[in-house]
């Protein structure tokens, strides 16, 4: 029923879906028209069957901030191929967005995002245990970047730092955690 609803002028989805346990998948946003939206932080929050997020590929997030939390707690979701194409450019706010997703390995899709702007990348990986490579992140621009607390915590397999070498980190104050318990 919500697959027809016009969001073209939602500016906040914040929390929108927020612990909805049973939504599996996202077709039923196939349509929605979320360019004007400024935050989409917590929108999947807790939805711990979304497995599929293939509809979302062709979302304009351009005009969005804030992407906190968006996919937190979403335990199933493995595929973040869907995002790769989002021009995520004027997010300011990434931290919490992929916490405990606990079957995501491959976090490839995401090295072409411009997160120049990002002022927060906390927690934005925690506990997402079965991670092993985080290459695709090394020409990723964190210049402007303020806290990375806790942002690879609790990523026991992660294999290898030595990608993020060239990060620039010279204006981050917070770097509590970020690889806590990874431990392998």
């Amino acid at each position: 029923p919500l697959k027809n609803w016009n969001v073209s002028n939602g500016k906040d989805f914040e929390s929108m879906f927020e612990d909805c346990f049973s939504l599996n998948d996202s077709k039923i946003f196939e349509k929605w028209d979320v360019s004007s939206a400024n935050t989409l932080s917590h929108m999947f929050c807790g939805c711990l069957h979304l497995i599929e997020i293939d509809s979302l590929k062709n979302w304009d997030v351009s005009n969005c901030s804030r992407f906190d939390a968006m996919f937190d707690r979403c335990s199933r979701l493995f595929n973040l191929r869907p995002l790769q194409n989002w021009n995520v450019s004027n997010g300011k706010s990434f931290g919490l967005m992929f916490q405990v997703c606990k079957n995501l390995t491959n976090i490839n899709p995401l090295a072409n995002w411009n997160v120049s702007k990002s002022e927060d990348f906390s927690y934005m990986f925690n506990n997402c245990y079965e991670l092993r490579i985080i290459s695709s992140l090394a020409n990723w621009n964190v210049s402007n970047c303020r806290s990375f607390c806790f942002m690879f915590s609790g990523c026991s397999y992660l294999l290898n730092f030595h990608p993020l070498k060239n990060w620039d980190v010279s204006n981050c104050t917070g770097f509590i955690g970020m690889f806590e318990d990874c431990s392998r």
